[in-house]
Protein backbone atom coordinates (compact mmCIF):
# COMPACT_ATOMS: atom_id res chain seq x y z
CA UNK A 1 0.00 0.00 0.00
CA UNK A 2 2.78 2.42 0.96
CA UNK A 3 4.66 1.51 -2.20
CA UNK A 4 1.58 2.26 -4.34
CA UNK A 5 1.04 5.59 -2.57
CA UNK A 6 4.67 6.58 -3.11
CA UNK A 7 4.46 5.56 -6.76
CA UNK A 8 1.29 7.57 -7.21
CA UNK A 9 2.80 10.64 -5.58
CA UNK A 10 5.96 10.31 -7.64
CA UNK A 11 3.92 10.00 -10.83
CA UNK A 12 1.86 13.03 -9.91
CA UNK A 13 4.99 15.05 -9.24
CA UNK A 14 6.51 14.06 -12.58
CA UNK A 15 3.27 14.92 -14.38
CA UNK A 16 3.17 18.33 -12.68
CA UNK A 17 6.75 19.01 -13.73
CA UNK A 18 5.93 18.08 -17.31
CA UNK A 19 2.90 20.38 -17.31
CA UNK A 20 4.93 23.24 -15.85
CA UNK A 21 7.66 22.64 -18.38
CA UNK A 22 5.13 22.64 -21.18
CA UNK A 23 3.78 26.09 -20.21
CA UNK A 24 7.23 27.36 -19.38
CA UNK A 25 6.48 27.55 -15.66
CA UNK A 26 6.16 31.32 -16.01
CA UNK A 27 4.59 33.34 -13.22
CA UNK A 28 3.32 36.88 -13.35
CA UNK A 29 6.72 38.10 -12.16
CA UNK A 30 8.23 36.80 -15.40
CA UNK A 31 7.59 39.79 -17.64
CA UNK A 32 7.64 39.00 -21.38
CA UNK A 33 9.06 41.31 -23.99
CA UNK A 34 6.29 43.40 -25.51
CA UNK A 35 7.25 42.15 -28.97
CA UNK A 36 6.50 38.59 -27.81
CA UNK A 37 2.89 39.32 -26.82
CA UNK A 38 1.98 42.19 -29.15
CA UNK A 39 -0.29 40.21 -31.50
CA UNK A 40 -1.72 38.08 -28.69
CA UNK A 41 -2.61 41.24 -26.75
CA UNK A 42 -4.83 42.62 -29.54
CA UNK A 43 -6.35 39.23 -30.30
CA UNK A 44 -7.21 38.70 -26.64
CA UNK A 45 -8.86 42.09 -26.23
CA UNK A 46 -10.93 41.65 -29.38
CA UNK A 47 -12.06 38.22 -28.24
CA UNK A 48 -13.15 39.58 -24.85
CA UNK A 49 -15.97 41.31 -26.70
CA UNK A 50 -16.66 44.20 -24.34
CA UNK A 51 -14.90 46.68 -22.06
CA UNK A 52 -15.34 49.76 -19.87
CA UNK A 53 -12.99 52.70 -20.46
CA UNK A 54 -12.56 55.65 -18.11
CA UNK A 55 -10.48 58.66 -19.11
CA UNK A 56 -10.37 62.41 -19.55
CA UNK A 57 -12.81 63.38 -22.31
CA UNK A 58 -9.99 64.78 -24.44
CA UNK A 59 -8.39 61.34 -24.71
CA UNK A 60 -11.41 60.07 -26.65
CA UNK A 61 -10.43 62.13 -29.67
CA UNK A 62 -13.40 64.41 -30.42
CA UNK A 63 -12.10 67.90 -29.62
CA UNK A 64 -15.32 69.81 -30.29
CA UNK A 65 -17.44 67.55 -28.09
CA UNK A 66 -14.73 67.50 -25.42
CA UNK A 67 -14.81 71.29 -25.20
CA UNK A 68 -18.61 71.22 -25.12
CA UNK A 69 -18.77 68.77 -22.21
CA UNK A 70 -15.96 70.47 -20.29
CA UNK A 71 -17.46 73.90 -20.80
CA UNK A 72 -20.92 72.80 -19.75
CA UNK A 73 -19.68 71.14 -16.59
CA UNK A 74 -17.27 73.88 -15.61
CA UNK A 75 -14.49 71.30 -15.34
CA UNK A 76 -11.38 71.45 -17.48
CA UNK A 77 -10.35 67.85 -16.84
CA UNK A 78 -13.67 66.07 -17.11
CA UNK A 79 -13.49 62.30 -16.66
CA UNK A 80 -15.89 60.20 -18.73
CA UNK A 81 -16.75 56.52 -18.79
CA UNK A 82 -17.54 54.73 -22.03
CA UNK A 83 -18.71 51.13 -22.09
CA UNK A 84 -20.27 48.51 -24.29
CA UNK A 85 -19.52 45.69 -26.75
CA UNK A 86 -16.64 46.07 -29.18
CA UNK A 87 -18.77 45.12 -32.18
CA UNK A 88 -20.27 48.62 -32.25
CA UNK A 89 -23.84 47.50 -31.59
CA UNK A 90 -24.20 49.73 -28.51
CA UNK A 91 -22.19 52.34 -26.63
CA UNK A 92 -22.89 54.47 -23.56
CA UNK A 93 -20.97 57.51 -22.37
CA UNK A 94 -21.47 58.95 -18.93
CA UNK A 95 -20.03 61.00 -16.11
CA UNK A 96 -19.99 59.51 -12.65
CA UNK A 97 -22.57 56.76 -12.29
CA UNK A 98 -25.06 58.07 -14.85
CA UNK A 99 -25.19 57.64 -18.62
CA UNK A 100 -25.43 60.88 -20.57
CA UNK A 101 -25.75 59.34 -24.04
CA UNK A 102 -26.48 55.93 -25.47
CA UNK A 103 -25.96 55.01 -29.11
CA UNK A 104 -27.09 51.90 -30.97
CA UNK A 105 -25.68 50.96 -34.34
CA UNK A 106 -24.99 53.76 -36.80
CA UNK A 107 -28.23 55.71 -36.70
CA UNK A 108 -29.82 55.63 -33.24
CA UNK A 109 -28.84 57.80 -30.27
CA UNK A 110 -30.44 59.15 -27.09
CA UNK A 111 -29.40 61.76 -24.53
CA UNK A 112 -30.50 61.67 -20.89
CA UNK A 113 -32.52 64.79 -20.20
CA UNK A 114 -31.68 65.10 -16.52
CA UNK A 115 -28.03 64.24 -17.19
CA UNK A 116 -27.72 67.18 -19.57
CA UNK A 117 -29.09 69.57 -16.95
CA UNK A 118 -26.81 68.15 -14.28
CA UNK A 119 -23.82 69.05 -16.47
CA UNK A 120 -25.05 72.59 -17.09
CA UNK A 121 -26.10 73.03 -13.48
CA UNK A 122 -22.56 72.33 -12.34
CA UNK A 123 -21.67 75.93 -13.24
CA UNK A 124 -21.88 78.81 -10.77
CA UNK A 125 -25.51 79.97 -10.94
CA UNK A 126 -27.59 82.51 -9.11
CA UNK A 127 -30.25 81.22 -6.71
CA UNK A 128 -33.00 81.95 -9.24
CA UNK A 129 -31.13 80.24 -12.07
CA UNK A 130 -30.36 77.24 -9.88
CA UNK A 131 -34.02 76.94 -8.99
CA UNK A 132 -34.95 76.93 -12.67
CA UNK A 133 -32.37 74.30 -13.49
CA UNK A 134 -33.46 72.13 -10.57
CA UNK A 135 -37.03 72.29 -11.85
CA UNK A 136 -35.92 71.38 -15.38
CA UNK A 137 -33.77 68.52 -14.07
CA UNK A 138 -36.71 67.10 -12.14
CA UNK A 139 -38.97 67.51 -15.18
CA UNK A 140 -36.59 65.40 -17.28
CA UNK A 141 -35.94 62.60 -14.80
CA UNK A 142 -36.03 59.19 -16.54
CA UNK A 143 -36.51 60.94 -19.89
CA UNK A 144 -34.38 60.37 -22.99
CA UNK A 145 -34.18 62.84 -25.87
CA UNK A 146 -34.09 61.20 -29.30
CA UNK A 147 -31.05 62.48 -31.22
CA UNK A 148 -31.20 59.89 -33.97
CA UNK A 149 -32.02 62.39 -36.74
CA UNK A 150 -28.89 64.38 -35.93
CA UNK A 151 -26.62 61.43 -35.23
CA UNK A 152 -23.51 62.52 -37.13
CA UNK A 153 -20.12 61.08 -37.98
CA UNK A 154 -18.63 63.27 -35.23
CA UNK A 155 -20.69 61.45 -32.63
CA UNK A 156 -19.41 58.12 -33.91
CA UNK A 157 -15.98 59.01 -32.50
CA UNK A 158 -17.43 58.39 -29.07
CA UNK A 159 -18.49 54.84 -29.96
CA UNK A 160 -16.38 52.30 -28.14
CA UNK A 161 -15.79 50.25 -31.29
CA UNK A 162 -14.34 53.32 -33.03
CA UNK A 163 -12.19 54.17 -30.00
CA UNK A 164 -10.77 50.67 -29.91
CA UNK A 165 -10.11 50.70 -33.65
CA UNK A 166 -8.39 54.09 -33.37
CA UNK A 167 -6.20 52.77 -30.56
CA UNK A 168 -5.14 49.80 -32.65
CA UNK A 169 -4.53 51.86 -35.79
CA UNK A 170 -2.51 54.35 -33.76
CA UNK A 171 -0.53 51.53 -32.19
CA UNK A 172 0.37 50.32 -35.67
CA UNK A 173 1.26 53.82 -36.87
CA UNK A 174 -1.79 54.13 -39.13
CA UNK A 175 -3.22 57.25 -37.45
CA UNK A 176 -2.06 60.87 -37.29
CA UNK A 177 -0.02 61.69 -34.19
CA UNK A 178 -2.71 64.06 -32.92
CA UNK A 179 -5.30 61.25 -32.90
CA UNK A 180 -3.03 58.65 -31.31
CA UNK A 181 -2.85 57.97 -27.58
CA UNK A 182 0.21 55.77 -27.85
CA UNK A 183 2.13 53.99 -30.64
CA UNK A 184 4.19 50.83 -30.51
CA UNK A 185 7.35 52.82 -31.25
CA UNK A 186 6.73 54.96 -28.15
CA UNK A 187 6.90 52.02 -25.75
CA UNK A 188 9.89 50.06 -24.48
CA UNK A 189 10.04 46.37 -25.32
CA UNK A 190 11.13 45.52 -21.77
CA UNK A 191 8.74 45.77 -18.84
CA UNK A 192 8.55 45.34 -15.09
CA UNK A 193 6.11 43.60 -12.76
CA UNK A 194 4.01 45.68 -10.34
CA UNK A 195 0.84 45.34 -8.28
CA UNK A 196 -1.72 48.11 -8.75
CA UNK A 197 -5.10 48.10 -7.03
CA UNK A 198 -4.34 44.51 -5.94
CA UNK A 199 -3.92 43.48 -9.60
CA UNK A 200 -0.70 42.06 -11.05
CA UNK A 201 0.37 44.15 -14.01
CA UNK A 202 3.26 44.55 -16.43
CA UNK A 203 4.47 48.10 -16.92
CA UNK A 204 6.21 49.17 -20.13
CA UNK A 205 7.66 52.67 -20.00
CA UNK A 206 7.38 55.14 -22.87
CA UNK A 207 9.92 57.50 -24.37
CA UNK A 208 8.47 60.52 -22.58
CA UNK A 209 8.16 61.08 -18.85
CA UNK A 210 4.85 59.79 -17.51
CA UNK A 211 4.18 57.76 -20.64
CA UNK A 212 3.52 54.07 -20.09
CA UNK A 213 1.53 51.05 -21.16
CA UNK A 214 0.22 48.87 -18.34
CA UNK A 215 -1.08 45.38 -19.10
CA UNK A 216 -2.92 42.87 -16.94
CA UNK A 217 -0.26 40.28 -16.16
CA UNK A 218 -1.50 37.17 -17.94
CA UNK A 219 0.78 35.17 -20.24
CA UNK A 220 -2.20 33.61 -22.00
CA UNK A 221 -4.39 36.71 -22.21
CA UNK A 222 -2.59 40.06 -21.79
CA UNK A 223 -4.97 43.05 -21.91
CA UNK A 224 -4.80 46.81 -21.44
CA UNK A 225 -5.06 47.99 -17.85
CA UNK A 226 -3.90 51.60 -18.27
CA UNK A 227 -2.39 53.86 -20.90
CA UNK A 228 -0.81 57.08 -19.65
CA UNK A 229 0.52 59.97 -21.67
CA UNK A 230 1.07 63.68 -21.11
CA UNK A 231 -0.45 63.64 -17.63
CA UNK A 232 -3.61 61.82 -18.69
CA UNK A 233 -4.63 58.21 -18.08
CA UNK A 234 -7.04 55.92 -19.90
CA UNK A 235 -8.10 53.01 -17.71
CA UNK A 236 -9.67 49.74 -18.90
CA UNK A 237 -11.82 47.44 -16.76
CA UNK A 238 -14.45 44.68 -16.91
CA UNK A 239 -12.96 43.03 -20.01
CA UNK A 240 -15.59 40.56 -21.23
CA UNK A 241 -17.85 41.41 -18.26
CA UNK A 242 -19.18 44.79 -19.37
CA UNK A 243 -22.93 44.69 -20.00
CA UNK A 244 -24.41 46.35 -23.06
CA UNK A 245 -26.32 49.59 -22.36
CA UNK A 246 -30.08 49.20 -22.49
CA UNK A 247 -32.19 50.95 -25.11
CA UNK A 248 -34.65 53.39 -23.45
CA UNK A 249 -38.28 52.31 -23.34
CA UNK A 250 -40.62 54.01 -25.81
CA UNK A 251 -42.49 55.69 -22.95
CA UNK A 252 -39.24 57.37 -21.84
CA UNK A 253 -38.31 58.82 -25.24
CA UNK A 254 -39.27 62.31 -26.42
CA UNK A 255 -38.36 64.27 -29.54
CA UNK A 256 -36.03 67.25 -29.55
CA UNK A 257 -38.97 69.54 -30.29
CA UNK A 258 -40.90 68.25 -27.29
CA UNK A 259 -37.77 68.57 -25.15
CA UNK A 260 -37.41 72.25 -26.08
CA UNK A 261 -41.05 72.93 -25.26
CA UNK A 262 -40.83 71.20 -21.89
CA UNK A 263 -37.60 73.00 -21.04
CA UNK A 264 -39.24 76.38 -21.65
CA UNK A 265 -42.36 75.39 -19.70
CA UNK A 266 -40.36 74.14 -16.72
CA UNK A 267 -38.12 77.21 -16.57
CA UNK A 268 -41.02 79.66 -17.03
CA UNK A 269 -43.04 77.91 -14.36
CA UNK A 270 -40.10 78.05 -11.97
CA UNK A 271 -39.48 81.74 -12.74
CA UNK A 272 -43.13 82.64 -12.11
CA UNK A 273 -43.26 80.77 -8.82
CA UNK A 274 -40.14 82.53 -7.58
CA UNK A 275 -41.65 86.02 -8.18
Amino acid sequence: MKRMTRSLLAGTAVTSMIVLAGCGGKGVEDVPALSEIDDLMWETMQEEGSVTITADVEMFGNTENSELFSGASGEEDLSATIYGPLDGSATAIGFGDNDLMRAFGQDEAYMAGDGLFELIGAQALSDAEQQQFDAATEEFADTWIDLSDDFSDDAVEFKISEIFETLQDGWNGEEDDDDTVVTRDDISDEGTHEVRDDIDVWVYEGQNEGQELVLIADHDAPRFYEISDDGQTMKFSKWGETESPERPEDSQVISQEEAQERIMEAMMSSAMSSN
